[in-house]
């Protein structure tokens, strides 16, 4: 258990190679787990609450594998990357944060698949200047539509029941 620090766990270049596996990251004044230019780490069955953000990726946190982890309840994103790429979301629950449960700033080729995204503030996931981006078989249980601001992303678009919406938009709605 981590909490009440300025970030819970804190991992900056050239920290890469790393498992971060079964930690409880809460009540931290930036983020759960922030990584900064760390490439190549494993975050998995993590739980982070109650943080200003869930998990952070920025500058160049490349090729990181994040699965089966939980990020709610933050002040700001369940997961915010930024300026990193070829990242693999993947099999996470991200609920009730205050802000989106998914932002993406200036980041491409990231793997958003198998995620439930459910109830977050401001929306369930936000693309800001990030392109090829596969969003693919996640659940989006929120009325409101993803907010993109200039991307082309892959999405999928075949309504297979119960699979690819729950109390939302239809896919092709959602970015069409």
């Amino acid at each position: 258990t981590i909490n009440n620090n300025g970030n819970g766990i804190f991992l900056t270049s050239p920290s890469n190679n790393n498992l971060i596996k079964f930690n409880m990251v809460h009540n931290n004044v930036l983020g759960g787990i922030h990584l900064i230019s760390s490439p190549f780490n494993n975050i998995i069955f993590n739980i982070a609450n109650n943080n200003n953000n869930g998990i952070i990726l920025s500058s160049d946190s490349n090729s990181n594998t994040l699965s089966s982890n939980t990020f709610s309840c933050n002040e700001r994103e369940g997961f915010l990357i930024s300026n990193s790429n070829s990242n693999t979301i993947d099999a996470n629950m991200i609920s009730n944060n205050l802000r989106q449960g998914m932002f993406l700033e200036s980041s491409s080729f990231n793997n958003i698949t198998s995620n439930l995204v459910d109830n977050n503030d401001h929306g369930d996931i936000r693309l800001l200047f990030s392109s090829d981006n596969l969003i693919y078989n996640n659940i989006f249980n929120n009325t409101k539509k993803p907010h993109v601001i200039q991307g082309n992303n892959n999405w999928n678009t075949t309504l297979t029941s119960g699979t690819n919406i729950i109390g939302g938009y239809p896919w092709e709605e959602m970015h069409g």
